[in-house]
């Protein structure tokens, strides 16, 4: 869907008579329709382009835009990637390029993907917790528990 284009509403309509929802049961409803940051960008757009018409319907006042969770996700772990991933030249760094290689992991921080990323932050995460935890955490002797 291109922001600019004038079959935005249109389609947007095409949509709701395909789901057989009719112009008048949309008063007070809200309707959610998520997508990426792009897709939800020209939707807020197209909402604010048909503010003046004169019902729920003619001025999309039902749409609910919603960015989806992976998405933003995923733009979480870019911006990890891009502050954590320092070259393994850089004295000191522990980080996540020093656990990738650590754990044997193949991973290229100039074209992040998705679950490989995901699983790496989660298992050096996870170790740091752990292991700051059990390094906090005063001595509990089991004879009191």
């Amino acid at each position: 869907m291109h922001c600019q284009h004038p079959s935005n509403t249109t389609e947007v309509h095409t949509w709701l008579e395909a789901l057989m929802i009719k112009p008048e049961a949309l008063t007070s409803q809200m309707i959610p329709i998520s997508g990426d940051q792009a897709t939800i960008l020209c939707i807020r757009m197209l909402k604010w382009q048909m503010t003046s018409g004169s019902s729920a319907y003619s001025s999309n006042q039902y749409i609910l835009p919603l960015i989806e969770e992976w998405h933003k996700l995923f733009a979480f772990l870019k911006g990890i990637m891009s502050a954590h991933y320092a070259d393994l030249g850089v004295q000191g760094d522990q980080g996540l390029h020093w656990a990738a290689e650590k754990l044997g992991r193949k991973f290229n921080p100039k074209k992040v993907d998705f679950y490989p990323a995901e699983q790496l932050v989660e298992v050096v995460l996870t170790t740091i917790t752990l292991s700051n935890i059990r390094y906090g955490l005063p001595f509990v002797n089991s004879d009191h528990c």
